[in-house]
């Protein structure tokens, strides 16, 4: 199971991924805020990340956070 942090790291992201080309597109946004629904992270922590990516470098491998929370 992974926690708060990690899923708001893994959040995070995501979310720099789809800002790589500066502008988040309409489904982009959509499917990451299904995304943050999944993980159980409020919309206004959602909106938060938008504007403000954190930085949180202790972690797992995502391999091995994908698994653990699938499994």
């Amino acid at each position: 199971m992974i926690n708060r942090a990690q899923k708001l790291h893994l959040l995070s992201e995501m979310i720099a991924f789809a800002k790589h080309d500066k502008d988040i597109k309409n489904i982009e946004y959509n499917f990451l805020l299904g995304v943050a629904k999944q993980l159980e992270i409020e919309r206004e922590d959602f909106e938060y990340l938008i504007k403000n990516p954190i930085n949180y470098t202790h972690l797992k491998s995502h391999s091995n956070v994908l698994y653990n929370f699938i499994d």
